[in-house]
């Protein structure tokens, strides 16, 4: 949840749902910086409090955010985690199976969360680009490993949802993305 815990906490209250997880693709505050918020108002509104899970590699970030982010007008606030997010773990949340694969290069914890024949690629893949390598932490040569893990395991059919911008598929990448 990178902000609007509000919206957030209502689209969970109209499902019905209790969300049992806060899954964050990597540390960076337009992906994080509704943690706590959206966490303390589900503990309030359910019978418990939701885990925070994340890799190690971005664990700092969650939990003592850098000041260099207010210099680009982000406010991330501290937030304990819970859980770290391991490459190859299965999570069994409900009657979803979510694999994690770890994919460095956005940031050093970035990963990516495969559920059936879907993918939540955070920002290391966006529909036609992939997510930047410039910030604190970025690598472009880990990106590009990362890039070609991600192609040689998800099959062409599957629906890619990133942190920024519309779905795509895997083979629609294949066929226009550059990268």
């Amino acid at each position: 949840p990178g902000g609007d815990a509000d919206l957030i906490l209502e689209a969970v209250k109209a499902s019905g749902l209790q969300i049992a997880y806060i899954l964050d693709t990597h540390g960076h505050p337009d992906h994080t910086m509704a943690n706590a918020e959206v966490r303390e108002g589900l503990a309030a509104a359910q019978p418990f409090a939701p885990k925070l899970a994340i890799h190690e590699g971005d664990r700092g970030m969650v939990e003592e955010p850098a000041m260099y982010w207010l210099l680009v007008g982000l406010r991330p606030g501290a937030c304990k985690v819970d859980e770290i997010l391991q490459d190859g773990a299965a999570l069994q949340i409900g009657e979803m199976t979510f694999r994690v694969l770890s994919l460095p290069g956005h940031s050093p914890g970035s990963v990516v969360f495969v559920v059936d024949d879907a993918a939540c690629t955070g920002d290391v893949l966006v529909s036609g680009s992939i997510g930047r390598t410039d910030l604190p932490g970025g690598n472009m040569a880990q990106m590009m490993a990362s890039l070609r893990r991600l192609v040689s395991e998800l099959p062409p059919d599957t629906v890619v949802y990133s942190g920024h911008g519309p779905a795509t598929t895997m083979a629609q990448e294949l066929a226009s993305n550059d990268w």
